[in-house]
């Protein structure tokens, strides 16, 4: 039978083999929560590049527009100035028709590509936002909950006794004796 100094002894190791395995817990949780940083600004870096690309995106086709309706509106007042015939203005006015429907679609496609990307990577980032502050928030807690008890739980006599019965209660029929007869067991958990 171990003497109350070694049961003691392995109480206090298995206390410092569980702060140890705490504190590499909350060691692995600050580097998912530097993880999660350096993921944000990397989607926030992705979402700026997809806005600059986006608006670039809507200026040329703006752009394209312009410059295909104004060259329109000059072959039709050359037209009606008599300096090219119908014919030409006719295949000119349908290559210039055909430039812009082309253009159109293609810059169409690009800025309905942007902006689904732009909402994925909004939504992720939202989403490790979100994962980011139920991390810290954790980290606080666990950071308050160690300088409270520094590290230790400390049970009141209600609580361990509680404790106590319940493990009293799980133990099978023939070991009850021998744990209820323990001279090692806290006096003020004995029956009165």
């Amino acid at each position: 039978m171990k003497s109350k100094e070694e049961i003691e002894e392995e109480i206090s190791k298995n206390e410092q083999f569980t702060l140890k395995k705490y504190k590499e817990i909350l060691d692995s949780e600050k580097f998912e929560v530097k993880n999660l940083k350096q993921r944000i600004k990397a989607n926030e870096k992705l979402i700026s590049q997809y806005r600059k690309k986006l608006h670039l995106t809507e200026k040329e086709l703006e752009r394209v527009r312009v410059e295909l309706t104004t060259k329109a509106i000059l072959l039709k007042r050359s037209k009606d100035e008599g300096r090219i015939s119908t014919e030409e203005f006719n295949r000119e006015f349908k290559r210039i028709h055909d430039r812009l429907n082309m253009e159109s679609r293609e810059l169409q496609a690009d800025i309905s590509f942007y902006k689904r990307e732009l909402d994925r990577a909004e939504n992720t980032l939202r989403r490790l936002k979100e994962e980011l502050k139920v991390k810290e928030e954790a980290q606080r807690v666990a950071r308050d909950y160690e300088k409270k008890y520094g590290g230790k739980r400390k049970f009141t006599n209600a609580e361990f006794e509680k404790i106590y019965k319940k493990f009293k209660s799980l133990l099978p029929r023939k070991l009850k004796p021998v744990f209820e007869n323990n001279p090692f067991r806290s006096p003020f958990l004995r029956e009165k």
